[in-house]
């Protein structure tokens, strides 16, 4: 039983390893050369991502290239705002498929937010949209976050959102979740 526990941590440490280093390529513009059509045939037949990362849909935050990763390395969850909330039983398909990754192997979960967060921005503003599904989704995201200072907010935000995933899935309750935050305009991961 020791020998298996002391076996994920190693995991747990590579896989943080490759993202922080993945993330050092980004930044210092050295990434890796990628053959993409390789990368496809070699997942045709199956996957074996090493970590699920919980992202926001902005574009300016690819995660695979942010990491400096290819096709079939990660899971990737992406949702405004990168948040699981308390009201999760009303829609539980994020936190459903993170336990999927969690199954299918993944060693790490990240949940990853980002300077600059429109979702967050619209939270703390609180200005309704003509669009009830996304007013209701920043009314929700709200309840993430209880300052009006935006870096504090998102750094709330994410401390939340794990907190959260623990609360509402026993299967993950225990597991490897780390919180990063993504500055836009250096391509730098704070992990946190």
């Amino acid at each position: 039983m020791e020998k298996h526990k002391e076996s994920e941590e190693i995991n747990y440490n590579w896989v943080l390893e490759i993202l922080k280093n993945g993330n050092q390529n980004f930044v210092d513009n050295w990434g890796q050369r990628r053959n993409y059509r390789k990368e496809v045939r070699d997942t045709s037949t199956g996957q074996t991502p090493f970590a699920a990362i919980l992202s926001c849909i902005d574009s300016r935050v690819p995660v695979e290239t942010i990491f400096d990763l290819g096709i079939g390395d990660v899971f990737s969850f992406r949702a405004a705002g990168n948040f699981v909330d308390p009201k999760i039983e009303e829609n539980n398909n994020i936190l459903g498929s993170l336990e999927f990754a969690k199954i299918s192997g993944v060693q790490l979960i990240l949940v990853l937010g980002h300077t600059g967060c429109g979702a967050v921005k619209a939270a703390i503003a609180g200005d309704p949209t003509e669009c009830q599904q996304t007013n209701q989704m920043i009314g929700r995201l709200q309840n993430n976050i209880t300052t009006n200072d935006e870096n504090k907010a998102i750094r709330e935000n994410v401390l939340n959102t794990i907190k959260h995933i623990r609360k509402h899935s026993h299967c993950l309750s225990t597991f490897n979740i780390e919180g990063g935050i993504y500055d836009i305009t250096t391509g730098k991961v704070e992990f946190i």
